[in-house]
């Protein structure tokens, strides 16, 4: 059979794009031994490169750079927004800091040993449930995280991030979300990556002058952008209900789930109407996202407009419904997917904008910065990953995705993929599950009341001390929670971990006691869930029923 050939429209057959697509084969077949200049070099009017549809769909290495290229910039962006994400959930849970990872909180260390050992998890937060301990790795995480931020070093400090990641999520499963999981996979697939060779700290200490790629194709951009797929299409394939599928009430259910549920979720709960085409178009989106990834590939601006409508989904998703870190990560993370059009837009708007006089600390920045950098010891970036660092990326992608067909139907697909396999995966955590309302929405919503006697014969609400005891429905359930962790701890201590209860008892009865006199101390602990089944606009209210999860004698110091 002959060999394929590279259609090229009459209008572009000119010698100038028939060596540059040339070269680009022959440098992909060389793996990228010789690059092209840095786009950065370029004008920022410089005018925008032909979009790929015009040129043709070419040959097969041409397609798969199209496909799954990454351009430099938008790999840039992302590790900075990577590093963000990771500072700004170091933040986020240092707020709870004693509660949640020392042994005077609701998750001691023995345990945390107890869920890690059923799975191949590891911590560092192990090592001692000090609180100074504690203090000590988070500003170790944060000092890595800002190094990845500016760019120094990222090939060594991308790894220890993402160790650094999965060991604080380890040390208390109990409050992690779906966004952690998509922030430690993403931290896992950027190691494969050159996240420096732009907008980097090691990009302007590197004094070798060697030119860099527009884009990087390699096994890591492939396996990053697979795992995109891979969050919508399986997110989808699991919706298998008839929420989802057929009456279209997935969405109406979903915003009715108090435990989520925004002020702007119960304004849309007036319009049920509007919700079914949305439900519609939600799992679409989704089982399309492939799809249109490829798709868009060929075009700047479709790929533009498509990276802009998931990120508004995510957006959206966010207003309506408290899911902590998912819809952010979601939204940042197809900032990846951004094609060279979309920068040649920004520079050209850049350009139009009028020229302003450079604040004076600004040009002594820049002046101790250039005699600062040649102090330091020069850096070089390379785009080029090792062969064993190949070959490893390339297995875990083929593993990340036999494990999501794995979800689909496990009774099934545990025949050839088995249990015993799963420690490949959980050791650098790579497990995961994109289930978020699958196979439907929880049909319920619920709170907790957490009802304590004192030893002067009163009652009062341990979970909210300053409010009276009430077990009437609150305004609005998802303000009751302190914050999204939280949430997420209560949730599974009322569903799955109900083991769980004894230990936060005595945490608000140790907590309660240690501020009130001997008159007041807690004598006994009970703990409620109010739930409520949801009904739809033409079904007749629930009654609130009560489930008693847990109730015993206090004893002072107990865990």
């Amino acid at each position: 059979m002959a060999s394929p050939r590279l259609i090229v429209p009459t209008s572009a057959r000119s010698r100038p794009l028939v060596l540059g697509v040339v070269s680009r084969l022959v440098r992909m077949a060389r793996l990228k031994k010789a690059a092209p200049l840095e786009a950065g070099s370029a004008t920022p009017d410089a005018p925008a490169e032909a979009d790929a549809s015009q040129a043709g769909f070419g040959g097969p290495m041409e397609n798969a750079e199209r496909i799954f290229g990454i351009d430099v910039r938008s790999l840039a962006l992302f590790r900075i927004c990577l590093a963000l994400l990771m500072i700004g959930d170091l933040l986020y849970r240092a707020q709870d800091l004693q509660a949640h990872y020392t042994d005077a909180g609701v998750v001691p260390i023995a345990v945390t040993t107890m869920y890690q050992q059923q799975h191949w998890w590891w911590s560092l937060h192990n090592m001692h449930p000090a609180l100074a301990v504690e203090v000590v790795l988070f500003l170790i995480a944060g000092l890595f995280a800002l190094s990845l931020l500016v760019g120094y070093r990222t090939r060594t400090v991308s790894v220890v991030c993402w160790l650094l990641l999965i060991s604080l999520q380890n040390r208390n499963v109990l409050v992690l979300t779906g966004g952690d999981t998509m922030l430690r996979v993403m931290a896992f697939w950027a190691m494969f990556l050159p996240l420096g060779v732009r907008w980097s700290v090691d990009r302007a200490l590197d004094k070798t002058g060697a030119p860099m790629p527009k884009r990087i194709f390699s096994v890591g951009s492939v396996a990053l952008i697979v795992q995109i797929a891979i969050v919508y299409l399986f997110g989808a394939m699991l919706k298998t209900g008839s929420t989802w599928r057929t009456d279209y009430t997935a969405i109406y259910y979903s915003l009715s789930i108090g435990q989520f549920a925004t002020p702007l979720a119960k304004f849309l709960l007036h319009y049920p109407n509007i919700l079914k085409p949305l439900t519609f178009f939600a799992w679409n989106l989704e089982l399309f996202a492939p799809f249109l990834i490829v798709a868009s590939a060929y075009s700047g601006r479709l790929r533009t407009f498509v990276v802009l409508v998931y990120m508004g989904f995510h957006v959206m998703l966010g207003q309506c419904l408290e899911l902590g870190l998912f819809p952010t990560i979601g939204a940042l993370t197809w900032l990846v997917l951004m094609p060279d059009w979309f920068w040649q837009q920004c520079f050209q708007v850049a350009a139009r904008l009028p020229k302003r006089h450079t604040p004076e600390f600004v040009v002594g920045l820049a002046a101790r910065w250039a005699v600062w950098r040649e102090s330091l010891h020069p850096q070089s970036v390379s785009t080029r990953m090792s062969r064993p660092a190949q070959c490893l990326a390339l297995f875990y992608l083929v593993y990340v995705i036999c494990w999501n067909v794995r979800t689909l139907n496990f009774t099934r697909h545990v025949q050839w993929f088995p249990m015993s396999w799963n420690w490949v995966g959980e050791i650098p955590r790579m497990d995961q599950s994109w289930e978020l309302f699958a196979p439907d929405p929880m049909k319920s919503e619920g709170w907790l009341v957490v009802e304590a006697e004192l030893q002067n014969g009163e009652r009062v609400d341990l979970k909210n001390p300053n409010t009276t005891l009430s077990y009437a429905p609150p305004p609005l359930i998802s303000t009751t929670y302190y914050n999204e962790r939280w949430r997420k701890y209560l949730m599974n201590i009322a569903d799955g971990y109900q083991d769980q209860c004894f230990v936060y008892a005595s945490y608000l009865g140790n907590l309660w006691n240690s501020t009130h006199s001997s008159e007041q101390r807690v004598t006994k602990v009970t703990i409620n869930l109010m739930r409520t089944m949801t009904t739809l606009p033409n079904e007749p209210r629930a009654k609130v029923e009560t489930v008693e999860l847990f109730s015993r004698q206090f004893t002072p110091e107990s865990h």
